[in-house]
Parts: structure tokens; C-alpha cells; sequence
């Protein structure tokens, strides 16, 4: 039967290279998970703060919307990180229906530490390859994201 023998071929492209990127996010996401429990952030919220802090002012909906995320998913966050006094929300007075998010002073202090968790980790995942191999893979990932950003 022809194309079998490359449909197999991509098959198996497929399922391997979602499951390594699927085991890669999980165990970067308990690394972190564990990094930031003294703090009582899991999941995503470190990376809020980080986006808080290039993005003063965003919108749940400007986070959700870069993060290709639940807009449900980073209220919740939100609310939580609000709740534990990282950021601040204020009522978007444009449309009161959006909130806009601010790094409180608490926030901005535990940035070099989320950053330095994030370093640790880069570190650790990178350690094996050599700096041309770490280019390499970061050039493929950069264009496969461009590849199915072009083409839906």
C-alpha cells in the first residue's frame, strides 16, 4: 500500500515528539511546583508574575490570550495570587468588566527567585546538550511554533 510505510513513519514522529514535549512540561511544571510550594504557587502562577512584571497593567484576558489558556483558568489564578498578595486587580475602567494586573511590592520581591528557579531548571534540562545543540533545538521549536501559528 503506498505512503504506509511514511504514514507510520509519522505516526510515530507524532506520538513521540507529544509525549517528550508532554513529560518535558510535566516534569518542568513540578520542579516548580516544588520550588514555589513555600510560597503557595503551583501551576502557571509564577509565570503570571514574570508577565506581570514585563506587562504592568495586562488583562486576564492578555495573559490567557499569550498563554494560549482558559480565560477561567487565569481568573482562578489570578484571584489566587491576588488573595495571597502578589498582585493587585483593578477594575479596567474602560470596560468594567476586565481586570487590570499589578505586581504588589510583595510580588516584585519574589520575582528573582521565580527566576532563579527558572534558571536552575534551564540548567539542569540543558546540562547534556552542547551550547550548538541547545541552539539547534530552540531554532526547530521557534519554527515549528511559527509553522502552526501561520497555519492553524
Amino acid at each position: 500500500m503506498p505512503g504506509t510505510e511514511q504514514n507510520n513513519k509519522d505516526n510515530r514522529f507524532s506520538r513521540n515528539f507529544g509525549s517528550l514535549i508532554n513529560r518535558m512540561e510535566r516534569k518542568h511544571r513540578a520542579y516548580m511546583d516544588e520550588c514555589m510550594r513555600p510560597y503557595k504557587l503551583n501551576g502557571r502562577m509564577p509565570t503570571y508574575i514574570i508577565y506581570l512584571d514585563k506587562h504592568p497593567g495586562s488583562s486576564q484576558d492578555a495573559i490567557a490570550n499569550h498563554y494560549v489558556l482558559d480565560k477561567c483558568t487565569v481568573a482562578r489564578s489570578a484571584k489566587r495570587l491576588e488573595t495571597l498578595g502578589y498582585i493587585r486587580r483593578e477594575v479596567n475602567e474602560a470596560d468594567r468588566r476586565q481586570y487590570d494586573l499589578y505586581l504588589t511590592d510583595k510580588g516584585r520581591q519574589l520575582l528573582s527567585y521565580i527566576r532563579q528557579c527558572q534558571n536552575d531548571w534551564s540548567a539542569r534540562f540543558t546540562g547534556v546538550l552542547t551550547e550548538q545543540e541547545q541552539d539547534t533545538l530552540i531554532g526547530l521549536f521557534e519554527r515549528l511554533v511559527e509553522h502552526v501559528t501561520e497555519n492553524p
